[in-house]
């Protein structure tokens, strides 16, 4: 679903463009100490660490993403058929009145009350969906809400527990134009969120 992935895209770069955590006391070549990541060169603290997560492989990866998007498409295609089935036995309904009208089949009077009467079922048609559309962009922001908290609570955890101060989001055409191997951490990212989700589940 392309407008989900975008608002995915968008909801990652918030959670990982820039997530700052206060410098912790955990040295940074104790035993534990994530091997993808180093000190920031210039860094006044020692225990100053950066890395960076690909959106996009976070995005193809994470099973709750794919989880939620499989759902929403889902919903989306039912109210979709719904409508489209509403809408087709409308325009039926409308066709055989004027075409009962055309060979006089029916007098004007009750021609304009049936009219008036499908022109009110069409309004209401509209208004429902109007509705599906209110309804399914509230869910949309919730499942992306999720997804916020989902991301940022890991990258939290694992700020803590390998002492990173930043973690950044890279995407084709974000803000960084180079960053080293040595600092991505995606599929310990992908990974962890994974393993969280499934236990969660």
């Amino acid at each position: 679903m392309k407008n989900l992935s975008l608002l995915f895209n968008a909801v990652l770069l918030v959670a990982v463009f820039v997530l700052y955590v206060f410098h912790f006391t955990k040295p940074a070549n104790a035993p534990g100490s994530a091997p993808s990541a180093t000190h920031a060169k210039g860094d006044s603290s020692q225990n100053s660490k950066t890395a960076y997560v690909y959106i996009d492989s976070l995005q193809l990866n994470y099973a709750l993403y794919n989880d939620m998007r499989t759902q929403l498409e889902g919903k989306q295609a039912t109210l979709k058929n719904e409508l489209e089935t509403k809408a087709a036995s409308l325009q039926k309904r409308m066709m055989d009145l004027e075409d009962k009208k055309a060979k006089v089949l029916i007098t004007q009077k009750d021609f304009e009350a049936k009219a008036q009467q499908l022109t009110e079922e069409q309004q209401k048609l509209m208004e429902l969906k109007d509705n599906y559309s209110q309804k399914f962009m509230v869910e949309q922001n919730d499942m992306n809400k999720r997804l916020y908290d989902s991301v940022y609570s890991y990258l939290k955890d694992l700020s803590k527990q390998y002492n990173y101060q930043y973690i950044f989001g890279h995407a084709m055409g974000g803000h960084i134009l180079y960053a080293d191997q040595g600092l991505n951490i995606t599929k310990m990212v992908v990974d962890g969120l994974n393993q969280r989700y499934k236990g969660k589940k």
